[in-house]
């Protein structure tokens, strides 16, 4: 776990948080996406630069975040909506569908729900899911402040999820510092087994929310 008050400084950045994009339909203009809480940014026009670093590969990207607009999710009622999130890299896009219920937020990769976080956020709060071949486990570990490129927050939380696949064996582990009504500010995550091997580290460069 990170030392209390860090500082993180520089550096460049991960392919973080790899999305591919899903088949839907764009809902018409005048249907609005579900309210979401301000606790968790995520309004068309709202966007994050990120400088991305992956280790292993030596490679590193400047990646643009924008909520571009909504969408009817192939895995929702026909009553609900997920905003679209595109990734922007020197070379390529990437999609990212998130939605909420109640206090869920549901962020969409491919075809199934990939993530999902509980909000408000609590040190201690655990959530998760597991079947006798995978575990997929989530904890709220640490409150604290923190110092980005992109500025000074006096209201971190920082989350590690950790994800576990038996057959063919696989792991992910990411860890994320979350300040609420800006959204992740510092992210590193690991992979290794089937899925491929990378060690990438997010930091929050920008932000620009539309409050």
């Amino acid at each position: 776990m990170p030392s209390m008050s860090r500082v993180l400084k520089g550096g460049l950045l991960l392919t973080g948080l790899v999305f591919v994009a899903i088949s839907c339909h764009k809902s018409s203009p005048a249907e609005p996406p579900s309210k979401s809480p301000e606790y968790f940014p995520n309004a068309i026009g709202d966007r994050w630069k990120y400088a991305l670093t992956d280790s292993i590969a030596r490679a590193s990207d400047t990646v643009q975040v924008i909520v571009t607009d909504t969408v009817h999710r192939i895995l929702l009622s026909d009553s609900e909506f997920a905003t679209v999130w595109r990734y922007n890299y020197h070379d390529h896009t990437d999609s990212q569908y998130v939605n909420f219920h109640n206090d869920t937020v549901n962020i969409f990769s491919g075809n199934w729900s990939d993530t999902y976080l509980i909000i408000p956020f609590h040190v201690g709060q655990k959530w998760g899911r597991s079947d006798p071949l995978n575990e997929d486990s989530t904890e709220v570990v640490a409150l604290d402040s923190i110092t980005v490129p992109g500025g000074s927050f006096k209201t971190a939380y920082f989350i590690r999820r950790r994800k576990l696949q038996q057959g063919p064996v696989a792991e992910w582990d990411t860890e994320t510092w979350f300040v609420p009504t800006v959204g992740s500010v510092w992210i590193h995550q690991h992979s290794a087994g089937i899925g491929g091997f990378f060690d990438r580290t997010w930091v929050l460069l920008s932000y620009g929310l539309m409050k």
